[in-house]
Protein backbone atom coordinates (compact mmCIF):
# COMPACT_ATOMS: atom_id res chain seq x y z
CA UNK A 1 0.00 0.00 0.00
CA UNK A 2 1.25 3.38 -1.00
CA UNK A 3 0.68 6.32 1.19
CA UNK A 4 1.33 10.51 0.16
CA UNK A 5 3.39 11.62 3.67
CA UNK A 6 5.10 15.39 3.99
CA UNK A 7 8.72 14.83 5.23
CA UNK A 8 10.26 17.90 7.05
CA UNK A 9 10.81 20.30 4.34
CA UNK A 10 6.94 20.10 3.37
CA UNK A 11 7.51 18.16 0.43
CA UNK A 12 5.45 15.29 -0.81
CA UNK A 13 7.21 11.61 -1.21
CA UNK A 14 5.91 8.61 -1.43
CA UNK A 15 6.34 5.64 0.76
CA UNK A 16 5.49 1.97 1.16
CA UNK A 17 3.59 0.67 4.32
CA UNK A 18 5.71 -2.22 5.68
CA UNK A 19 4.21 -4.94 7.21
CA UNK A 20 5.47 -6.12 10.34
CA UNK A 21 6.21 -9.86 10.38
CA UNK A 22 7.28 -11.75 13.72
CA UNK A 23 9.27 -14.89 13.06
CA UNK A 24 10.26 -16.48 16.68
CA UNK A 25 10.89 -15.03 20.03
CA UNK A 26 13.46 -16.31 22.82
CA UNK A 27 13.92 -17.65 25.59
CA UNK A 28 10.87 -20.13 25.66
CA UNK A 29 10.40 -19.79 29.48
CA UNK A 30 10.54 -17.28 32.37
CA UNK A 31 9.49 -16.78 35.98
CA UNK A 32 6.04 -16.10 37.28
CA UNK A 33 7.47 -12.99 38.82
CA UNK A 34 8.19 -11.48 35.52
CA UNK A 35 11.06 -9.58 34.34
CA UNK A 36 12.10 -11.82 31.76
CA UNK A 37 13.80 -10.15 28.44
CA UNK A 38 11.79 -11.45 25.88
CA UNK A 39 14.33 -11.21 22.30
CA UNK A 40 11.74 -10.45 18.86
CA UNK A 41 13.26 -11.71 15.53
CA UNK A 42 11.08 -11.00 12.77
CA UNK A 43 11.07 -8.43 10.08
CA UNK A 44 9.99 -4.50 10.12
CA UNK A 45 9.56 -4.91 13.59
CA UNK A 46 10.40 -0.99 14.34
CA UNK A 47 7.07 -0.35 11.85
CA UNK A 48 4.47 1.41 13.41
CA UNK A 49 4.10 3.65 16.57
CA UNK A 50 2.67 1.19 19.52
CA UNK A 51 3.49 -2.02 19.90
CA UNK A 52 1.69 -5.06 22.08
CA UNK A 53 2.99 -8.06 23.02
CA UNK A 54 0.73 -10.64 25.04
CA UNK A 55 1.54 -14.42 25.76
CA UNK A 56 -2.07 -15.86 26.76
CA UNK A 57 -2.02 -19.35 28.53
CA UNK A 58 -3.77 -21.88 25.52
CA UNK A 59 -5.22 -23.70 28.37
CA UNK A 60 -6.74 -20.69 30.30
CA UNK A 61 -7.59 -17.60 28.57
CA UNK A 62 -7.76 -15.91 31.57
CA UNK A 63 -4.31 -16.08 31.91
CA UNK A 64 -1.25 -14.16 30.34
CA UNK A 65 1.61 -11.79 30.49
CA UNK A 66 2.28 -8.92 28.47
CA UNK A 67 5.92 -7.80 27.14
CA UNK A 68 6.54 -4.26 27.74
CA UNK A 69 9.33 -3.15 24.95
CA UNK A 70 11.72 -1.27 26.84
CA UNK A 71 14.20 0.19 24.06
CA UNK A 72 13.37 1.15 20.84
CA UNK A 73 12.51 -1.80 18.56
CA UNK A 74 14.44 -2.50 15.73
CA UNK A 75 13.70 -4.07 12.52
CA UNK A 76 14.76 -7.49 12.62
CA UNK A 77 15.00 -7.73 16.26
CA UNK A 78 13.64 -6.23 19.15
CA UNK A 79 13.41 -6.67 22.83
CA UNK A 80 10.60 -6.58 25.89
CA UNK A 81 10.22 -7.31 29.41
CA UNK A 82 7.52 -9.54 30.67
CA UNK A 83 5.08 -9.07 33.72
CA UNK A 84 4.37 -11.29 36.21
CA UNK A 85 1.61 -13.60 36.26
CA UNK A 86 -0.52 -14.79 38.65
CA UNK A 87 0.38 -18.28 38.39
CA UNK A 88 2.39 -20.90 36.11
CA UNK A 89 1.70 -21.58 33.25
CA UNK A 90 2.74 -24.08 29.99
CA UNK A 91 2.85 -23.18 26.56
CA UNK A 92 0.85 -19.58 25.45
CA UNK A 93 -0.87 -17.98 22.35
CA UNK A 94 1.38 -15.02 20.61
CA UNK A 95 -0.71 -11.68 20.52
CA UNK A 96 1.48 -9.50 18.55
CA UNK A 97 -0.59 -5.51 17.69
CA UNK A 98 1.50 -2.52 15.86
CA UNK A 99 -0.85 0.60 15.91
CA UNK A 100 -4.25 -1.75 16.85
CA UNK A 101 -3.80 -4.28 14.06
CA UNK A 102 -2.95 -7.92 14.66
CA UNK A 103 0.54 -8.76 13.23
CA UNK A 104 1.01 -11.74 11.39
CA UNK A 105 3.30 -14.45 12.87
CA UNK A 106 5.37 -17.32 11.58
CA UNK A 107 6.13 -18.41 15.44
CA UNK A 108 7.01 -22.12 15.98
CA UNK A 109 4.47 -23.55 18.23
CA UNK A 110 6.82 -23.66 20.87
CA UNK A 111 4.99 -20.88 22.97
CA UNK A 112 6.09 -19.39 26.19
CA UNK A 113 6.29 -21.00 29.54
CA UNK A 114 5.61 -19.24 32.89
CA UNK A 115 7.72 -21.23 35.50
CA UNK A 116 7.51 -21.16 39.28
CA UNK A 117 10.03 -18.63 40.74
CA UNK A 118 13.17 -20.49 41.19
CA UNK A 119 13.98 -21.23 45.01
CA UNK A 120 17.57 -21.20 46.62
CA UNK A 121 18.52 -23.98 48.83
CA UNK A 122 21.82 -23.63 49.77
CA UNK A 123 24.75 -21.41 48.28
CA UNK A 124 28.14 -23.70 47.98
CA UNK A 125 30.69 -23.22 49.39
CA UNK A 126 30.07 -21.38 52.13
CA UNK A 127 33.66 -20.04 53.09
CA UNK A 128 35.83 -18.54 50.42
CA UNK A 129 39.58 -17.40 50.91
CA UNK A 130 39.10 -13.19 51.34
CA UNK A 131 41.95 -11.09 52.48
Amino acid sequence: MMHRVHNLCNMCVECAEQQPLLADFYPVRGPVSGGTKLTLVGFHLNAGVEAELTLTDAVNEQLSVSCLFYDQRRSNESICITSSSSRPFNGSTVHFTVDGNVVPHTVPPHGFSVLPDPTIHAIIPQETIVR
